[in-house]
C-alpha cells in the first residue's frame, strides 16, 4: 500500500475520508473464486469498505 499516510486511532477518528483508493488484499491463502477488494483512505489508512469480487469464466461478475 504505497502512498498511504498512516495516522493513529485518534487521527482516523477525526479524518473525513475524502481521498479513497481501491486495493486488493494479497495473502498466502487466496480464494479460487475471486478476490477481496478494500476501499482504504489514503490520508489515515483506515479501511472504509470492502467487497468480494467473484470470478466468472473470462472476468468478474
Amino acid at each position: 500500500m504505497s502512498g498511504i499516510n498512516v495516522k493513529g486511532k485518534i487521527g482516523q477518528f477525526f479524518c473525513r475520508h475524502k481521498n479513497k483508493e481501491w486495493f486488493i488484499r494479497k495473502s498466502q491463502f487466496s480464494s479460487l473464486r475471486g478476490e477481496r477488494r478494500l476501499h482504504i483512505c489514503t490520508e489515515c489508512g483506515k479501511e472504509v469498505g470492502s467487497y468480494f469480487a467473484e470470478y466468472e469464466d473470462t472476468g468478474y461478475k
